[in-house]
């Protein structure tokens, strides 16, 4: 399921927007995980235009941790990654699977048919970021050392059989992060917890992620404008909402935590400079009358 916002504003800002894409085709093999300990993984690409690299995703999730992107130059020898030519842009893994990325310190610029591998490295059996579609197969390879050696390259042997890595870039633009308002409000496993994954651009995808909630209950996603309104013993509201999304959270009632993930695409024209503000509300039976909730998510659509 993904929205679709529909908005209308108008403010002249910019984020970092997505410019090119492999195997971005909405499947996603569900059986599979990548890990190390200490895996990098080098995805070979080849631009199809020109353009400048600033940011980079991947389809993950399962395990939280520290990971790692970054753009590295070829080696057109042992077809493998040679060096690290933009820095390592790192970024915290939430366990719920969905598009995850990092911006990168210094942007790189490719031109059309040049050769360049994406860098991803990730924490320790994460979900890996395979199409079910192998016609947008990827050669890939695998270090255990942050890029002195690498396994799979053509030196002779039998090179590793490409994978239809999914695989997202973006342009550079002045970036707009989320900020936390306000509190959340306890449930069974605590306050929950709403986390953002993406940059609010125009074309893009935000994955709205709640964590830390009752399993398999009812949850509301509020997609609208900031604003601040108590209901004593109810809740704290940080959204004026323009649309709701209804989803259960994952898990077995009364075991452990729940989640939910709502991808949000940002239309292509009428929503520069939206005040977009995000908040989940859960029906929890243990939460005081019956609602626990996140605290606000808030940014500007650029």
């Amino acid at each position: 399921m993904r929205v679709l916002l529909v908005l209308t504003f108008s403010l002249s800002l910019a984020a970092q927007q997505q410019c090119d894409a492999r195997n971005d085709d909405g499947t996603l093999v569900t059986n599979v995980t990548t890990g190390g300990p200490n895996l990098s993984i080098g995805m070979r690409l080849v631009a199809q235009s020109s353009f400048t690299i600033d940011a980079a995703q991947v389809q993950t999730g399962l395990q939280t941790g520290g990971g790692s992107f970054a753009i590295w130059s070829h080696d057109a020898v042992n077809d493998r990654p040679a060096s690290n030519i933009s820095g390592d842009g790192t970024y915290t893994q939430t366990r719920i699977v969905c598009w995850q990325g990092a911006a990168l310190p210094t942007p790189v610029t490719v031109t059309t048919g040049q050769v360049f591998w994406v860098v991803w490295s990730m924490p320790n059996g994460s979900r890996t970021p395979w199409s079910t579609n192998p016609v947008g197969d990827v050669p890939y390879r695998g270090s255990f050392d942050g890029g002195l050696t690498w396994n799979g390259q053509n030196n002779g042997a039998q090179p590793w059989p490409a994978k239809p890595y999914k695989i997202r870039l973006f342009c550079p633009y002045p970036t707009t992060p989320f900020q936390h308002v306000g509190q959340g409000k306890a449930g069974t496993v605590g306050v929950p917890v709403i986390d953002t994954t993406g940059w609010a651009a125009l074309r893009n995808e935000v994955d709205v992620n709640l964590e830390s909630a009752a399993p398999a209950s009812p949850a509301v996603l509020g997609i609208g404008t900031p604003t601040q309104i108590q209901i004593p013993g109810l809740a704290d509201v940080y959204v004026n909402p323009v649309v709701t999304v209804l989803v259960t959270t994952s898990g077995t009632a009364g075991r452990g935590a729940g989640d939910a993930s709502v991808p949000l695409v940002i239309p292509r024209a009428g929503a520069r400079g939206f005040p977009l503000a995000l908040q989940w509300f859960v029906l929890d039976a243990q939460a005081l009358n019956g609602l626990a909730h996140t605290d606000g998510s808030q940014t500007i659509v650029n």
